[in-house]
C-alpha cells in the first residue's frame, strides 16, 4: 500500500517549512527503481519500474514551477492486477513534463480510453 502525507502551512513564518510532504512506495518489492535525483528533463523524482519497457515512470515528482505529482497504486488481489494495462507511472511524468492544469489533466486521462489498473493521482 501507498501512503501520502502532506502538511501545506499556510502561515510560514522565517525558516518554517511551507510543505512538508512524505510518500512511500511499497506495492512490489522485486519492481526496481532509482533514487530520486533531476532528471534532464527538470523533474525532480525518482524513476520506477525499469523493467524493459516499462523504464521511465515514477511514483512522485516535482517540475521546476513547483507542481508536485503522486501515484498510489491501490492494493489489488494478485489475480485481479492486469499485467496488460498501461505503465501507471507515466501519469507523474507526463503531467510534470506537460503545460495543462492539474483539473485539464486529470480530465483528459479519464477521457483517453487508456486502461489502467486501479490507482489515486495527488496533484498540487
Amino acid at each position: 500500500m501507498c501512503l501520502l502525507f502532506v502538511y501545506i502551512n499556510p502561515y510560514p513564518k522565517e525558516g518554517d517549512y511551507k510543505l512538508i510532504l512524505v510518500n512511500n512506495r511499497d506495492e512490489n518489492y522485486n519492481r526496481p527503481t532509482k533514487p530520486a535525483r533531476f532528471w534532464d528533463s527538470g523533474i525532480l523524482g525518482g524513476k520506477a519500474d525499469m523493467f524493459a519497457g516499462r523504464e521511465g515512470g515514477a511514483w512522485l515528482g516535482m517540475d521546476s514551477n513547483g507542481n508536485i505529482a503522486c501515484l498510489l497504486n491501490i492494493l489489488q488481489p494478485i489475480d485481479e492486477f492486469m499485467k496488460d494495462r498501461a505503465a501507471r507511472g507515466f501519469l507523474v511524468v507526463d503531467f510534470l513534463l506537460g503545460h495543462a492544469s492539474g483539473f485539464e489533466y486529470m480530465r483528459s486521462i479519464a477521457d483517453s480510453g487508456v486502461k489502467y489498473n486501479d490507482f489515486n493521482l495527488v496533484i498540487l
